[in-house]
């Protein structure tokens, strides 16, 4: 039996994790950093709750650092090993993979009650389906799995169906010292000058759903990627993927450079979201959306939404987006999202969206 067929076996199993840490200041702050944000919901208790929350509020694209086992405990072996298996803060390390590489192709989130300080997280990884194919990139497998995040109270966080491609890389495209990139050496090339700091934003006056207009498009901030703000970004995730902190692993992997990950698109596009829906407003379900491009050291990025409708859902005030993620004029993501924005009146209550994946 191979690998590929253990896996199948394994479908509908469900694989239980705890997370190493509870939900802290430090760590909101070391993540939200990295994209100059800042947000009263995020750091100011008083401000929180005047909007409905029991306390300072976690960003919810943040939940999947605090399901993440520790990489090591105390009576265990190192897991340090230098030609052992490399350790990537995915619930894809506790399962024998096929092939050796693996990278994220599609993601779903459903967010629905909110993360405070001091929380803990556990929950159940499903594996849904197993698929092998052959792709331009190399031979592998689809592997799609969900993942439920419950605090110890039971109450239900969020909701995550995941896609990941498992896979031997063909023939290198890119070979390491001849792109553009790696020829300027470990300090990268240089992003194009944008002011990408915190921009002023009124927090004092919400967006009104009255005012939300089918059609229109909204921009974030740009930002500025450079190779310490990327590895930036994974050391606040806790995912540590060689092909997001090394050249040598990226271009293994058929990769011109290191690359953004997921977990970094999603912030951005939440820190943009929140300048522009206000105090009020939440992040109830995002995508599913897919990552079409990667995204380098040198690349400029941004978040942009086209309003699709608006409607009453589950007693709120729903709002419904396209959105796409862009380093310059090259689309890297394309999906869809929901907001709410009576995030005061349903703060402490489950999301629209109740129930699992269609």
């Amino acid at each position: 039996m191979t690998a590929a067929d253990e896996l199948r076996d394994r479908v509908g199993e469900k694989i239980r994790f705890r997370g190493a840490d509870s939900v802290t200041q430090n760590d909101i702050r070391r993540k939200l950093e990295v994209f100059t944000f800042s947000c009263p919901l995020h750091d100011d208790e008083a401000a929180a709750k005047s909007h409905g929350y029991l306390g300072v509020v976690a960003p919810v694209t943040m939940t999947p650092l605090w399901g993440l086992p520790p990489y090591w405990a105390p009576g265990q072996p190192s897991p340090y090993l230098a030609d052992g298996q490399e350790m990537t803060g995915n619930i894809t390390d506790t399962l024998a993979l096929p092939f050796s590489r693996s990278v994220n192709v599609s993601s779903e989130w459903q967010y629905h009650t909110p993360l405070y300080l001091g929380d803990r997280l556990h929950g159940t990884t499903t594996i849904i389906s197993v698929e092998q194919k052959r792709t331009r990139v190399g031979t592998g497998i689809f592997l799609q799995y969900e993942s439920e995040y419950l605090k110890d109270s039971g109450e239900l966080v969020a909701l995550n169906r995941n896609t990941v491609f498992n896979y031997d890389a063909s023939t290198p495209r890119h070979e390491p010292g001849t792109s553009a990139r790696t020829q300027q050496g470990d300090r990268g090339p240089r992003p194009l000058q944008v002011q990408d700091t915190d921009i002023r934003v009124d927090w004092t006056t919400p967006l009104e759903f009255d005012d939300v207009e089918v059609g229109a498009e909204v921009r974030g901030p740009a930002l500025a990627l450079t190779y310490q703000r990327i590895v930036m970004n994974i050391a606040a995730d806790r995912m540590f993927s060689g092909i997001h902190h090394s050249a040598a692993a990226a271009h293994a992997a058929g990769l011109p450079d290191i690359i953004f990950n997921t977990r970094g698109l999603e912030t951005l596009f939440e820190t943009g979201l929140r300048r522009w829906m206000g105090l009020g407003g939440r992040l109830v379900h995002l995508g599913p959306f897919k990552m079409s491009a990667s995204i380098h050291p040198g690349d400029v990025v941004q978040a942009r939404w086209t309003v699709t409708g608006k409607h009453a859902q589950a007693g709120a005030e729903a709002v419904d987006l396209q959105f796409g993620v862009f380093a310059g004029d090259r689309q890297a993501v394309q999906g869809i999202a929901t907001i709410t924005l009576d995030g005061k009146s349903n703060a402490n209550q489950s999301s629209v969206g109740e129930g699992g994946f269609p």
